[in-house]
């Protein structure tokens, strides 16, 4: 108990020095959207690429892939059938079923409370994930949205995804052995030790930015709380039958790990990029309830896992 609590003291108060800073205007927007970009660009890809340069690939986790690409499909479609009734906001409805803020909240999230070495557990689904983020959700949004179809643009910007780059990055010194060389080569080692110490900065980064991020319109919060009941129902249905009946027979051991990897996947926010597309393509109204929907689901986020590290012993 004493050991989850210690994790989770650090979270708390991140989470609260960034909505200090937002309240007192200690920084500006302007200056917390590069700290983001930077943590996009740098610290995040610097925490995937080791991750998956040290972690044991098996000839499970393509199958693993596949069917997590799966469960955000079918999670979105069943967002477009629950939505059909709906007079208002249903337009909103499928891009809140499905997808998440994966390398933003998800990696230092499992982290602070599993623990670095532990990222593989949770990094092996990014590859389904964010396939389907650029192929599907965010094709499927500018369409619904823009009238815009899929083109050669949605795969150039995919390819050149930083996280993307990181991930295949990673896979590759893993299979040529530049793990062990890290361990023998002095230059090596330094450049491993390097990476290490920038990835180092993502955890703390991205919860003080998180926390500055905590802003409500009040007058949407209702229709917000909707969506995001209507997400938790259909993902967790949806994620945890194609989980039961096929994923735990694909991988064989099924780890508490693994398991808690799956289920901090399922706890986060829809994607945040979502708020940026449909504040250019959609109205002002539709922006406001998006906005609230991964403020109260991004909160909530750090809420569940912060109990489940104090119920679930590590």
């Amino acid at each position: 108990m004493s050991e989850a609590i210690s994790k989770i003291i650090p979270i708390i108060l991140l989470v609260s020095l960034g909505y200090l800073i937002q309240r007192h205007r200690w920084a500006t927007d302007d200056q917390m959207g590069k700290i983001r970009l930077g943590i996009i660009m740098l610290a995040l890809p610097a925490v995937l690429f080791t991750t998956f340069m040290r972690m044991e690939l098996k000839k499970e986790q393509a199958l693993v892939t596949a069917l997590f690409f799966l469960i955000m499909c079918l999670a979105f479609v069943a967002g477009r059938l629950v939505s059909r009734p709906m007079k208002k906001y249903g337009d909103l409805v499928p891009f809140m079923c499905t997808g998440m803020t994966f390398g933003v909240l998800g990696i230092p999230l499992y982290a602070a409370v599993y623990g670095v070495e532990n990222l593989g557990q949770v990094s092996q689904f990014a590859i389904g994930h964010e396939s389907f983020i650029w192929f599907i959700y965010v094709t499927m949004l500018k369409k619904d949205f823009n009238g815009e179809p899929f083109g050669i643009k949605t795969m150039g910007n995919f390819i050149r995804s930083p996280l993307i780059l990181s991930i295949l990055a990673g896979v590759a010194a893993n299979m040529l052995g530049v793990d062990e060389l890290c361990r023998h080569n002095a230059i090596f080692k330094g450049i491993s030790h390097t990476l290490d110490s920038l990835g180092g900065l993502t955890t703390p980064l991205i919860f003080i930015v998180t926390g500055y991020g905590i802003q409500l319109e009040r007058a949407y919060v209702k229709p917000a709380v909707k969506l995001l009941l209507i997400r938790y129902a259909v993902l967790f249905s949806v994620a945890y039958l194609v989980k039961f009946l096929i994923m735990d027979r694909v991988i064989g051991e099924v780890t508490p790990l693994y398991n808690r990897a799956f289920f901090t996947y399922m706890i986060l926010p829809p994607p945040y990029s979502s708020a940026i597309f449909i504040s250019l393509y959609s109205t002002p109204e539709n922006t406001y309830v998006t906005n609230n929907v991964l403020v109260l689901s991004t909160v909530m986020a750090v809420t569940v896992m912060s109990l489940a590290a104090l119920v679930v012993p590590l």
